[in-house]
C-alpha cells in the first residue's frame, strides 16, 4: 500500500485543479520572489509546489512522484513509520526548492514559479540512492550505476541555473535533488 504517495498526490492533484479553473486561487499560491519580498507575503512558499500551470506539467510531476515516490515507500517501509518518510522527503525537497527560488530570483520582477518539481526530484533522488537492487524494471535494464548517475544530475541542474533558458526552474530542481539526496543518506 503506498498511502503516503497517494495522499501527496491526492493533495497536488486538488490544488492543482482549483488553480486550473480559478484564477484568483492560481496567483494567490504562484511563487513570486519579487513580489513577495517587497509585500512581506510568505504564504506561497508553503503552498507554490501544489499548483500547477498546466495539465501536462501535472501529468509530468504525477508520473515522476508516483513512480519513485510508491518504490521509496518500498525502500522505507522496514523502518518504524517509514512509509510516512516519503511525505517528509517531499515535503523537506519541496521547501528547499522553493528557498532557492526565493534567494535566486528575489531581484527578478519576471520570475514566478510553480508545480511540484522540486518535490518530485527530492523524492526521485532519495529512491535513486536508497534502492541499491534497482528494484524498477527500467533501471535494472540500463544498468546504471547510480553513485555516478545523481551527482552527475545534480551538477548539470546546478550549472543550468545561471543559463536559465525557457521555463523550466533549475534553482528548485537543484534544492530537491540536493535534499533529497542529503535525507537518503541520512536515511540510510
Amino acid at each position: 500500500m503506498s498511502a503516503s504517495t497517494y495522499f501527496i498526490l491526492c493533495l497536488i492533484g486538488l490544488s492543482s485543479v482549483i488553480a486550473f479553473y480559478s484564477k484568483r486561487f492560481y496567483y494567490t499560491h504562484l511563487l513570486y520572489p519579487y513580489g513577495m519580498m517587497r509585500m512581506k507575503d510568505a504564504y506561497p512558499i508553503f503552498t507554490s509546489h501544489l499548483i500547477h500551470q498546466s495539465f501536462l506539467h501535472l501529468a509530468f510531476n504525477f508520473a515522476l512522484i508516483f513512480i519513485f515516490g510508491v518504490e521509496l515507500e518500498n525502500q522505507l517501509a522496514i523502518r518504524a513509520h517509514g512509509r510516512y518518510l516519503v511525505v517528509l522527503v517531499w515535503w523537506c525537497s519541496s521547501m528547499v526548492g522553493t528557498l532557492c527560488d526565493l534567494l535566486l530570483y528575489r531581484q527578478d520582477s519576471q520570475f514566478y514559479s510553480c508545480g511540484a518539481s522540486s518535490g518530485a526530484m527530492g523524492v526521485m533522488a532519495a529512491y535513486l540512492w536508497l534502492d541499491h537492487d534497482f528494484n524498477l524494471q527500467f533501471l535494472r535494464e540500463m544498468q546504471l550505476n547510480v553513485r555516478i548517475i545523481l551527482p552527475l544530475l545534480i551538477v548539470l541542474t546546478i550549472w543550468k541555473i545561471d543559463k536559465r533558458k525557457g521555463r523550466i526552474n533549475y534553482g528548485s530542481h537543484a534544492g530537491g535533488l540536493l535534499t533529497g539526496l542529503g535525507m537518503s543518506v541520512i536515511l540510510n
